[in-house]
């Protein structure tokens, strides 16, 4: 019986800070639209360039690109993270191609390449 009571007294305390709503999750910091949250922007670019190497099951290519301004990028050869990988299926090594990355934060993304 004594702790049935006591159960029931810790459920009496408990029960209304549990009734309590959480809080509106977009006042939480990192939830977007946050007041002093981390936003992070996301950019759209454009780029042509040769691939260099292509690896399938990693679902990555690397491309040795002309300068893309909108990123502020000199000429250089970088590996990308396609997303989805599919998309890397039919690119090889010495293609030309166009491409298209999205960056955020600090990851940049290949979200679509054709050949030239």
């Amino acid at each position: 019986m004594k702790l049935t009571l006591t159960a029931a007294l810790a459920l009496a305390v408990a029960a209304p800070a549990l009734a309590q709503p959480a809080g509106d999750m977009k006042t939480m910091p990192g939830i977007s639209g946050a007041q002093g949250a981390d936003h992070t922007s996301m950019t759209m670019a454009d780029g042509t360039g040769v691939v260099t190497a292509v690896d399938a099951k990693a679902g990555t290519v690397t491309i040795h690109h002309g300068p893309i301004a909108k990123l502020s990028w000199p000429a250089m050869t970088m590996a990308f993270k396609a997303s989805p990988p599919t998309l890397l299926q039919g690119v090889k090594v010495g293609q030309s191609v166009a491409f298209t990355l999205m960056q955020m934060g600090g990851s940049t993304t290949l979200t679509a390449i054709q050949p030239k």
